[in-house]
């Protein structure tokens, strides 16, 4: 397999389509204020809560979905929609690094509206921290405004968000469960 270095085009849905969307499930939607608002459908927790588990070493995966703005924005909420977990690994208790066929499997589920939104993945009874490493995959592959680094201790029960190529920490209030 050969390296193509291209960056996604990508275009946020209108602000109007994450409404209709969230109206249908009952559930109202906040305009963001400080940053992206993400929205994760329960589906996909629960995908990453059965991957993660109790497992005492590193695992993770990529995030899937919907990215949407305002009339007056580029970007102001997330909804992850899908997690599709790393069968491929070689890991250790503080080390994660996933093989390409994620990524293959991930281009399966692609659609025009659906992309890639971010990654997970595991730190197992350490913390929910971004660490120098995960701080330097996130500049590496998940580039974009939209992209979403999520970090989840399994074992102490933990989890934190980040956005954008600088690994901005959210707040938790900016992250929101929905139903699928």
């Amino acid at each position: 397999m050969k390296w193509q270095d291209t960056s996604p085009s990508w275009q946020a849905q209108a602000w109007s389509a994450l409404s209709e969307k969230l109206e249908a499930v009952g559930f109202q939607s906040p305009a963001p204020e400080s940053g992206p608002w993400v929205l994760i459908k329960r589906s996909a927790i629960e995908t990453v809560r059965a991957h993660l588990g109790q497992i005492r070493h590193e695992q993770g995966g990529l995030l899937l979905g919907e990215i949407f703005a305002r009339p007056s924005s580029q970007l102001d909420a997330i909804l992850v929609c899908e997690a599709i977990a790393s069968v491929q690994f070689d890991a250790s208790a503080v080390s994660l690094k996933m093989q390409s066929d994620i990524w293959n499997a991930a281009r399966e589920r692609l659609s025009a509206n659906r992309l890639v939104v971010g990654w997970y993945h595991s730190h197992p009874d350490l913390g929910a921290f971004f660490s120098g490493t995960d701080r330097r995959t996130q500049a590496a592959f998940f580039s974009q405004p939209y992209s979403l680094g999520w970090v989840v201790d399994p074992i102490r029960a933990e989890q934190a968000w980040y956005s954008g190529p600088h690994s901005r920490e959210l707040e938790q209030s900016q992250c929101s469960l929905v139903p699928d």
